[in-house]
């Protein structure tokens, strides 16, 4: 899977709080919100004594814009090796799936994995290919690589 739990929880924060995803389904909406959730509370449950996550987690449901926030989710995905962690896998693999069925929900997660994979390339202890799209509609492949 071509994803990081940190991109999930803030593409989930945007897509529930920001209405994103308008135009789809009240099922799909209600889907996609209860997968956010699902995997939002395993991950405060398994590192309930890691504060910053928890603040951050908190921040960014009132601020889902928020690049800082943001940044901060993914130092702290990264610290804890989240998108190692056997048990949150499943919790995030069904948030990616809710997310991709529809159109909107795939462009959105492209949108929020193009805005801060970039950053990582050369420095990150994962590899995966990110797609997404440009300004100017054309598509960007980053690739990061294990070094």
């Amino acid at each position: 899977m071509d994803f990081s739990i940190s991109n999930l929880l803030i593409a989930g924060v945007g897509a529930v709080g920001s209405g994103v995803l308008a135009g789809i389904s009240d099922a799909t909406k209600k889907m996609v919100a209860e997968k956010f959730t699902q995997l939002k509370d395993k991950v405060l449950q398994k590192y309930s004594t890691h504060e910053a996550l928890a603040n951050t987690l908190g921040g960014l449901q009132v601020a889902p814009d928020s690049k800082d926030l943001g940044e901060s989710l993914h130092k702290c995905a990264k610290e804890l090796d989240l998108d190692s962690d056997p048990d949150l896998q499943p919790f995030a693999k069904e948030l990616f799936d809710a997310l991709e069925k529809e159109p909107q929900g795939a462009h959105y997660l492209n949108s929020v994995v193009g805005n801060y994979s970039a950053r990582d390339v050369g420095n990150n202890s994962t590899a995966g290919s990110y797609n997404t799209h440009a300004d100017n509609g054309s598509n960007i492949n980053i690739v990061k690589i294990n070094t």
